[in-house]
């Protein structure tokens, strides 16, 4: 995202009150974090990169999707934003890739934020802590990944447009209005600000939305339909892809540091890290591929479909099709004699589902209006 004033300031404040400072993550805010703060090298990661002073204005935000500084994170130890110490060293981490990822390896910043990384790593080595490690956190992970994903694919894939749309942003429908509705926006906030300890709670909120839906709409309002359709797309896609793991934990004790080994210890962890996130990537991105592929098939069967249905439509219904396409700037060809082209293959899955939605309607409407007129013509006769 492109930052029209020049920089970007995370959130700092969390949207459901907070929590309560852990042992480990006191532990940053009293020890680690003035230590950075302390360091020579600090002066470019205290604060937000201001791209237009620093003339790296829009470029830096081409490459730096998820700007981060150390202000930001001691602002969020102060409100109360992580719940648990991987998000904080998470923020923290993303000082220095940001860095990395922006400036060549000669670039003095790049150096200086090696030298951040394995100073960073040094004092986490000595968090007061036993670590837990379980299939279930490891589950989480992977888990709160593929939420996002499921998240992102409902709300700004092609396909399913028709029926999120109506969902991204809910209001209230009275000023004084003292409860929030629950909508995609604010489930997307929680998600990306760390909020949901794991997939069930993620869709906890999201059947939530669906539920007040339900509730709060008259039976034959259309949004009943649209969210009976997202809900449906939901579950098919979290069904398949969360992965269930058992509960038990192997606690495993965190050797002293040993200073010289820093380095060495630095490399194994990132070595291990790249690893399992390349499996991730590699897992994530075969099924987001299966998914699509899913999507564009069921959406070619339907213009299949609606090309039978559309073969012998009366000329006035021919235009309020063509009206829908127009509606949703659709692709078409007008020919020298004044006749339309279309290529019902390349229509989006929104107006092919509307399309089909006003043929079976007329058709209702005439199948009900030739009844009548037989009913008609029986009285007739039988007077």
């Amino acid at each position: 995202m492109i930052h029209p004033e020049g920089f970007h300031q995370p959130d700092v404040n969390p949207p459901d009150g907070g929590y309560e400072l852990t042992e480990d993550l006191a532990f940053i805010k009293r020890k680690v974090l003035p230590a950075l703060f302390s360091h020579p090298y600090i002066a470019p990661f205290r604060s937000p990169v201001n791209a237009k002073a620093e003339g790296i204005y829009p470029d830096y935000f081409k490459v730096v999707t998820k700007p981060m500084d150390l202000r930001t994170v001691k602002a969020r130890l102060e409100n109360g934003w992580y719940w648990d110490i991987a998000q904080c060293t998470a923020d923290i981490n993303q000082v220095w890739y940001n860095a990395k990822a922006y400036n060549p390896p000669e670039h003095t910043i790049y150096k200086w934020a090696v030298t951040m990384s394995s100073v960073t790593n040094a004092w986490l080595q000595k968090v007061p802590q036993v670590a837990k490690l379980s299939d279930a956190n490891k589950s989480n992970v992977f888990n709160l990944k593929v939420c996002e994903n499921i998240l992102e694919t409902i709300m700004n894939d092609k396909s399913l447009r028709h029926c999120s749309e109506p969902f991204l942003i809910i209001t209230s429908r009275y000023a004084n209005d003292t409860y929030t509705p629950m909508d995609l926006d604010h489930i997307k906030k929680k998600l990306l600000a760390g909020f949901y300890k794991n997939a069930q709670d993620f869709a906890t909120d999201f059947r939530q939305m669906i539920s007040e839906t339900y509730r709060f709409c008259i039976d034959k309002d259309p949004i009943i339909e649209q969210a009976q359709e997202l809900h449906h797309q939901f579950e098919m896609a979290f069904a398949k892809r969360i992965q269930t793991t058992t509960e038990e934990e192997v606690v495993v004790e965190v050797p002293e540091p040993i200073v010289e080994d820093v380095e060495m210890d630095e490399t194994e962890i990132l070595q291990n890290i790249l690893s399992v996130g390349r499996a991730m990537e590699v897992e994530l991105d075969n099924m987001v591929k299966k998914e699509l592929e899913a999507l564009e098939g069921k959406r070619f069967e339907d213009a299949r479909l609606l090309v039978k249905e559309i073969e012998d439509i009366a000329p006035e219904i021919m235009e309020e099709v063509i009206g829908i396409m127009q509606k949703n700037k659709e692709s078409l060809d007008v020919e020298s004699d004044g006749t339309v082209a279309v290529s019902y293959d390349d229509l989006s899955a929104k107006t092919i589902y509307e399309i089909r939605k006003l043929i079976r309607a007329k058709n209702t409407l005439k199948q009900t209006s030739l009844k009548l007129e037989d009913e008609s013509m029986n009285i007739d006769v039988l007077s």
